[in-house]
């Protein structure tokens, strides 16, 4: 199911600070493989890590403090064709972890972080973002594993591509999720079963009543793996989604609630921490209480790859179609779903000890219901780097670029971006 990302909101601010703010749209419930060391080791995973920063040791706990100053020039921060505005962004993100240090057979972590963001000369687009996580993992037996996490966030949801939205509006949103996984790792089968609970709370923006965005989201998602060879398991990827709006019915009088399931069998290579790829095909469908909102359905599409050709170069890439939320309008109406296609592609490079060189390209497609006639593009680009002065202090770099074609030409828009950040970590 499109744009239900499974990562924890942490994980993705963390990301998206690395990234200079480049969203990046995780399609699906993602089913994930059961084994990936080519994805652990990738130079574009130890990004947070690489400047070796020990931590604080506090009994058999480690304590990692970080502090982030960042500095943003944006060309474009309403995301408009005509008219653009400029502005200088000032953020500031702490936080901190808290984590055992390679307990056995229980491993447990907590996260608290914010971010503050102050704009130079329109000030009605400042924002406060924080939030915590927690996880839990326990090795039940040598072939079991059991994890839980639960989180709770205020973000912002900025405009243009972003993470669950398609407005052309920033929104605040309380994020709450909480999540289960029982695993099975054997051989020749293996399997994993990890429900979600999803909450999404939006605050009103200006004279924009957000109450009927507000909406909570079910996932059942499960893995079936054989292994037919070394390093080659063919898998089945059954998933089912109930999406349920505190207000089910909004402004245009459009019943929003739905549910669906979407179906993938594939198969996947992994070959230790070279190489982990994994295609896997199927369909989609997704049922809408409202007449109006024609049941989607189709090809649903899931791939991804991690190649470490080196130990300091690597790669990573992914393609998906499936269903996304959205609260996207335009005269005449609303549209609560839309046939969403994504392709990336990344690329790291640990140029020295001391300096990680990125870049990543992007395609999302948004092919909205049928009752609501729009289509959206957007193309990204990013490319940046990291200098470590030592395993404390570091500088980061990064431009980005994005754009939005559509057929409401109106929507249309480019924007360009240029960060600077210095971060501390212990």
């Amino acid at each position: 199911m499109a744009m239900q990302g499974r990562k924890s909101i942490a994980a993705a601010l963390r990301k998206a600070a690395w990234l200079g703010g480049s969203s990046l749209l995780a399609l699906g419930v993602a089913s994930g493989a059961l084994a990936q060391e080519a994805r652990e080791n990738s130079v574009l995973r130890k990004i947070d890590t690489f400047g070796g920063a020990p931590g604080i040791e506090i009994g058999g706990l480690k304590m990692s403090p970080r502090l982030e100053l960042e500095a943003e020039y944006d060309d474009n921060i309403f995301r408009t064709k005509h008219d653009r505005k400029d502005d200088i962004v000032l953020r500031a993100r702490p936080g901190v972890t808290i984590a055992t240090d390679d307990w056995f057979p229980i491993n447990l972590s907590v996260s608290a972080f914010g971010e503050i963001g102050r704009h130079i000369q329109y000030s009605d687009e400042d924002y406060e973002a924080f939030g915590a996580t927690t996880a839990m993992s326990w090795e039940l037996h040598e072939d079991w594993m059991f994890d839980a996490h639960g989180s709770a966030a205020r973000s912002l949801q900025r405009r243009g591509l972003d993470v669950d939205s398609t407005s052309d509006r920033p929104s605040i949103v309380w994020m709450y999720e909480a999540g289960t996984g029982i695993r099975y790792q054997g051989d020749p089968f293996a399997f994993r079963f990890s429900p979600v609970y999803r909450r999404f709370d939006f605050l009103d923006s200006g004279s924009q009543n957000n109450d009927d965005r507000d909406r909570q989201d079910y996932v059942l998602d499960f893995r079936f793996g054989y292994k037919v060879g070394a390093n080659t398991t063919l898998f089945v990827d059954p998933s089912y989604i109930w999406v349920r709006y505190d207000d089910p019915v909004d402004d245009f009088g459009v019943n929003r609630d739905s549910q669906g399931y979407d179906v993938r069998v594939g198969i996947g290579y992994d070959a230790t921490s070279l190489i982990y790829l994994e295609a896997g095909v199927g369909y989609f469908h997704r049922n809408y209480r409202d007449s109006s909102l024609k049941s989607e359905n189709g090809v649903s599409v899931l791939g991804r790859f991690y190649w470490n050709p080196t130990e300091t170069l690597s790669f990573e890439g992914e393609v998906s179609r499936g269903i996304s939320e959205s609260d996207a309008t335009a005269t005449g109406g609303s549209s609560k779903g839309a046939v969403a296609t994504n392709a990336s592609l990344r690329a790291g490079w640990a140029a020295a000890d001391n300096i990680v060189l990125d870049a990543g390209v992007g395609f999302h497609l948004f092919d909205y219901n049928d009752s609501f006639d729009r289509k959206d593009k957007f193309y990204t680009f990013d490319i940046g780097g990291r200098y470590y002065l030592n395993e404390y202090l570091y500088t980061a770099i990064r431009y980005a670029h994005e754009r939005r074609n559509s057929n409401v030409q109106d929507l249309e828009y480019r924007d360009n971006r240029f960060i600077f950040t210095i971060g501390g970590q212990l």
